[in-house]
């Protein structure tokens, strides 16, 4: 019998990948560790993975805020960009990043980056829909908009990474972000802990 423990599938005492009812995906497993509001302490990221951050990080009890950088890039990334780890994704699976973000200036989007070679890095992706990265809009920060984003690991990668990153921005600029999750497909699901969150 599976157990649901805040709203995470455990089915004896090992983690559930997927769920369907009557053919349509209602559950997907949390790939990103540390998302809930109680993970006052980690920064979400893939599981073994460290965080990469250009600019200033806190964390509040309900969102993750990265503040702007004295100069350079502006992001956060969920793991370190390494040419040699996939940090247990697959080559030719397609996954969903989802959660709600906020930010001040800009375009906050989604930027990727692998390795095919074990030394460069080549343009997974850049989410710039219609000139609304996301489709966020400009706030003051305390007005957080739901986003998906699908995207391919492509077939031969050996590294990847993937990121929050805020194009354009201004003196005093920050983002936010929250209930994120990242799951297998290209169907995003409401957001759950991950299994790791809960049976370690």
């Amino acid at each position: 019998m599976a157990d649901i423990t805040h709203g995470t599938w455990i089915k004896d005492g090992k983690a559930v990948d997927v769920v369907y009812q009557g053919g349509v995906k209602v559950y997907g497993r949390n790939l990103l560790i540390n998302t809930s509001n109680s993970a006052t302490n980690g920064q979400t990221v893939m599981q073994g993975a460290s965080a990469a951050i250009s600019g200033i990080y806190s964390r509040a009890d309900s969102y993750e805020q990265v503040t702007v950088p004295s100069s350079g890039e502006f992001f956060y990334r969920f793991m370190g960009p390494d040419n040699h780890n996939l940090y247990g994704l697959t080559p030719g699976e397609t996954y969903t990043l989802s959660g709600s973000a906020s930010y001040t200036a800009g375009e906050l989007m989604f930027r990727a980056q692998y390795s095919s070679n074990g030394s460069d890095w080549n343009n997974l992706g850049y989410d710039n829909t219609n000139g609304n990265a996301l489709g966020i809009p400009v706030s003051d920060g305390s007005v957080f908009t739901p986003f998906s984003h699908t995207f391919t690991i492509p077939a031969g990668a050996t590294g990847v990474y993937f990121s929050l990153e805020n194009f354009d921005y201004t003196t005093s600029s920050l983002f936010r972000f929250k209930n994120m999750k990242l799951e297998k497909g290209s169907v995003a699901t409401p957001w759950t802990l991950a299994p790791e969150d809960i049976l370690n």
